[in-house]
């Protein structure tokens, strides 16, 4: 059995996706589509099981502004990432006996946390927007995070949340084997570490992600998509003016770094 993962981008989309060759292949293919909301689950987003592709495959795909570089290359590196994962874990999982499916309830609550992710990012880009031009045309999704640029190719300013915690970032990631070059923009940012933190008005979490390729300078906040309706502005006001700040103290260093 063949196992492969490819990607590329067509018109507006980023596409990435794992091919199942052979008939042990399209056997755990097979498999794999009898429990679909439990691996969008994971990956967060949703993904095509019926791509008209020869053999059998699961795709993702996801629209994004190929006028702007970093944009696109983030999330295509993204996808690679969680899509790899993904078909390594439940390999090893379909590899054991059947286990019962899982109830309808589950499939009900995977609905709702996307309706309610999905809300939480409109309100905040509609307020955003009144703020700032950051993230301007940036639509609202399903997944667990919004990306933007800095100006520099591997560089991320982005939202993220979880069910009870958000937060703003800088993400550090110029894709495959870039450990390295990863973690040298992290220590020559870190350098900077007091003239940031001055210029953004309170202290920072510096992640070097130990085992992981990316690195991440970001700040966390109380309340998520998960929260209490009525709370999310407030969390939405506190996460535009921290990415305002953000960016205000990082922009003008990141473009300039020598690697």
């Amino acid at each position: 059995m063949s196992v492969s993962l490819w990607q590329f981008r067509r018109d507006r989309k980023v596409v990435a996706y794992v091919r199942f060759e052979g008939r042990p292949g399209r056997r755990l293919y097979a498999q794999l589509q009898e429990r679909t909301e439990e691996i969008d689950d994971r990956i967060e987003g949703e993904l095509v099981w019926d791509w008209p592709v020869r053999n059998s495959f699961a795709v993702c795909e996801e629209e994004v502004d190929f006028t702007d570089r970093n944009d696109w290359e983030l999330q295509h590196a993204w996808f690679s990432e969680e899509l790899s994962d993904i078909v390594e874990a439940l390999t090893r999982e379909l590899a054991q006996p059947d286990r019962e499916e899982e109830e309808d309830s589950g499939d009900v609550e995977i609905k709702e946390r996307h309706r309610l992710r999905h809300l939480f990012w409109t309100e905040l880009l509609r307020y955003a927007e009144t703020k700032t031009d950051l993230h301007a045309n940036r639509k609202p999704g399903i997944y667990n995070w919004i990306g933007g640029g800095i100006g520099r190719r591997g560089f991320g300013l982005n939202y993220a949340v979880r069910e009870y915690e958000s937060q703003v970032e800088l993400y550090i990631d110029m894709g495959k084997d870039s450990e390295s070059q990863n973690l040298q923009a992290f220590t020559a940012l870190k350098r900077e570490k007091d003239n940031v933190e001055a210029v953004f008005g309170e202290p920072l979490d510096w992640q070097e992600l130990q085992g992981k390729r990316a690195c991440r300078i970001c700040k966390v906040f109380e309340g998520g998509w998960h929260s209490p309706q009525e709370s999310w502005p407030a969390t939405h006001a506190a996460m535009v003016d921290a990415m305002i700040r953000l960016d205000r103290a990082l922009r003008p260093l990141v473009p300039g770094l020598r690697l």
